[in-house]
């Protein structure tokens, strides 16, 4: 992925499948909404598109609501329809390990031809001690996630 900056507008490029994709905007946005359960927190995460900054930002607040809530089980279900390149994916992983250190992440994830970057990142994760895991759907995360 690369960023192009103009006064008041950027441009990017954002891996989908095979193919690059040329997105312009004045500005990033996601929405990220919390429930919380008895065992986990429940994040919905969606986006049209995605950037280290978005990723940032959204680690950030699921850390901070984890803490909050006491709550060290997280499914997030992630519905962004791309996903970074492998290099941006291999660098977001990192700066997210410590915010998201002794917290076990069940990522869901319903675009299926997203699965081999987000197995990219989850596998980053695990082999610096993350306790992520990606599922295709929230039945399978809840297993994982609730075991002991």
């Amino acid at each position: 992925m690369s960023n192009l900056r103009t006064p008041g507008v950027w441009l990017r490029l954002v891996l989908v499948g095979d193919s690059f994709l040329l997105v312009a905007g004045d500005q990033e946005q996601y929405t990220l909404t919390f429930t919380e359960h008895a065992d986990y927190l429940y994040a919905h995460l969606s986006a049209e598109t995605i950037s280290e900054e978005i990723i940032r930002d959204y680690i950030g607040e699921i850390a901070a609501k984890s803490n909050e809530t006491g709550k060290d089980r997280i499914l997030l279900y992630r519905d962004i329809p791309v996903v970074l390149s492998t290099v941006n994916v291999f660098n977001t992983v990192n700066d997210s390990l410590e915010a998201l250190r002794g917290k076990r992440l069940a990522l869901v994830n319903p675009h299926a031809h997203l699965t081999t970057g987000l197995s990219f990142g989850m596998t980053v994760g695990q082999n610096r001690g993350g306790l992520y895991k990606l599922f295709p759907d929230v039945e399978s995360a809840l297993v994982w996630l609730l075991m002991s």
